[in-house]
């Protein structure tokens, strides 16, 4: 599911509408949220609902609607297939005059001393967008208009609250720049200038602290990229290595196979001689005792010379794997070290920003199965991003083993015997928490449960 285009500086929102009014208000970054999957709707699950996209100018003026349809599935996600262009269909849907609308009069008291709209329903569409779109009643019985001018109005969403915040330091500006009138007092006129040039101060450090902070931003989200550039590399380099370490276990395996067959066969050989030479040992001793020292030195000869050859092979093995493990290690080692030195460089380049963030009403969550969103305070964030498993372990009262092993079995739930059998592998219930998880009896069936 994709949005084209990109939206202007305006506000915009997404109104859901009942039979009863509105039934849903979302701003439009929260409903790109919500087709990215973040969270389900279970209000609407296996429904289609009727929806509103509203472009709003800086004084809260609908600039433009488009009424659209929305279908969920069973569960409360957006259907996959749903792809509507909403913000193309907005600005280029056709401005909507009410006075040539018979049946228009809700609508003109809806929409009056407001610059004339952009409206795109399923009667106002092309054939092809018509089934993607509805119409509501626009005539003088219709209420849906009115709906959405009251939840404007009432603005709970707090739409174009900047822009309203920013017209009102400008009128206060424009004010302080009036002349004084003439008999105004000298301390007047030096209290005007003085609120003069506060204000002026005030506005030139704003501008000067939006611009440290997008520069901030700018080069945080740079090194979160090169952070994840760099651990993609090492994360496809561990993958190979792990590859490449499984196919060298499986040679010496099978070089050792051979060994052991080997030796069987040489064993045999040897059996076969000594029988040999006990059916003439009565007839001939000495050439019978010459005979079985000559045999024997060659079979302990090619003996001696096969274990050297697979001694040799597998000292080999041996050190490749010691040297491929090492080289593992060093792996996750590197993986670890940037892990912290991003931690390192958001408690230390980062944390004014976090904290401004904070101030300013931004919320860290994070989604972890099984537990669901994590609301993360903004001291905590470095903890996390260094080591998730073991802050939310932290989290849910239990240690990072527990929880490594409870999250393991949350993903697959089956029986896990431990110790040196193999696995049941039979389907057991998931624990949904992990303080109520106990390893070695959660984690297996009945059966091996019971064998502890």
């Amino acid at each position: 599911m994709t949005m084209f285009g990109r939206r202007k500086n305006d506000a915009s929102a997404v109104f859901f509408i009942s039979s009863q009014g509105i039934a849903k208000e979302l701003l439009f970054a929260e409903f790109e949220a919500l087709l990215e999957g973040f969270t389900p709707e279970l209000e609407w699950a296996g429904r289609e609902a009727n929806a509103v996209y509203v472009e709003l100018s800086p004084t809260l003026a609908i600039k433009s609607a488009v009424f659209f349809l929305i279908a969920f599935d069973s569960s409360g996600w957006v259907d996959d297939s749903w792809n509507i262009p909403l913000v193309n269909l907005a600005q280029t849907a056709q401005p909507y005059c009410v006075s040539d609308n018979e049946h228009a009069s809700g609508a003109r008291r809806t929409l009056e001393s407001q610059p004339e709209p952009r409206i795109l329903t399923a009667d106002l569409a092309e054939e092809a967008l018509k089934p993607l779109l509805w119409s509501p009643d626009l005539s003088e019985n219709g209420v849906v208009l009115g709906w959405i001018k009251d939840a404007i109005e009432v603005n709970r969403l707090g739409l174009s609250r900047a822009a309203l915040e920013e017209r009102d330091f400008r009128g206060r500006e424009s004010v302080f720049k009036e002349p004084l009138l003439p008999g105004g007092s000298q301390a007047q006129k030096l209290e005007a200038q003085l609120l003069e040039s506060q204000l002026q101060a005030l506005l030139e450090s704003k501008a000067e602290m939006t611009e440290q902070l997008d520069n901030t931003l700018n080069e945080l989200e740079q090194t979160k990229h090169d952070y994840d550039v760099t651990l993609a590399s090492l994360s496809e380099r561990l993958a190979t290595q792990t590859q490449e370490y499984s196919e060298a276990v499986t040679q010496l395996e099978t070089l050792r196979e051979s060994l052991r067959t080997k030796d069987h066969h040489l064993g045999e050989l040897k059996s076969f001689y000594d029988e040999k030479l006990e059916r003439y040992t009565s007839q001939e001793p000495d050439y019978l005792s010459s005979l079985r020292e000559h045999y024997e030195g060659e079979a302990n000869d090619k003996v001696a010379k096969v274990e050297s050859e697979y001694q040799e092979l597998l000292s080999w093995r041996d050190v490749e794997l010691l040297y491929r493990a090492e080289h593992e290690f060093k792996l996750h080692e590197d993986i670890a070290k940037l892990r912290e030195d991003y931690a390192e460089l958001l408690r230390f380049g980062g944390s004014n920003l976090l904290k401004e963030l904070s101030e300013k009403g931004v919320r860290f969550t994070v989604y972890q199965m099984g537990i669901g969103h994590v609301a993360i305070p903004p001291d905590d964030v470095p903890l996390y991003l260094a080591k998730p498993e073991a802050y939310m372990a932290a989290y849910c009262g239990v240690s990072e083993e527990v929880y490594s092993h409870w999250l393991s079995h949350y993903q697959l739930p089956y029986c896990r015997m431990g110790g040196n059998a193999s696995e049941c592998d039979e389907d057991i219930p998931r624990v949904p928490s992990p303080d109520r998880f106990t390893l070695g009896v959660s984690d297996r069936c009945l059966k091996h449960r019971q064998t502890m």
